[in-house]
């Protein structure tokens, strides 16, 4: 995938504040939180996530809570040639709902490769069937 030609991308990971990282087997995640601040009252975005191929230094996905004058939620999604709405909120939705709605389009974008293999533990007994 292309990486983001939107670079606010390197803001908002300087400046926001860091809520959760994925790491998954076709990609890692970086979700930023934007806490409402007196000095950021007019801020677009609520909650971003990054999103990395392995390996990667700058991302390929964003997906973005973010509201629009008129006080309506978007879920919006951007890669390096488009962005559109993914879906419309009339209030604002909790980290966990974004979340996992972020997760399921990177998922489908990665394709089926995206969860991460099971591997033993080091020191785990092996099972029965393992020789």
């Amino acid at each position: 995938m292309e990486p983001l030609r939107d670079r606010t991308w390197m803001k908002y990971l300087l400046t926001g504040t860091p809520a959760e990282r994925v790491e998954r087997a076709a990609y890692s995640a970086a979700m930023i939180s934007v806490p409402r601040t007196e000095e950021r009252h007019n801020e677009r975005y609520r909650y971003r996530a990054f999103f990395f191929e392995p390996e990667g230094k700058i991302p390929v996905l964003a997906v973005n809570l973010e509201s629009d004058i008129l006080g309506e939620f978007l879920l919006t999604v951007q890669d390096a040639r488009d962005r559109g709405v993914l879906g419309r909120y009339d209030y604002e939705p909790p980290f966990d709902e974004f979340r996992g709605r972020a997760l399921d389009e990177a998922d489908r974008r990665f394709g089926s490769r995206a969860s991460v293999p099971k591997k033993p533990r080091r020191g785990a007994a092996p099972t029965k069937n393992a020789r």
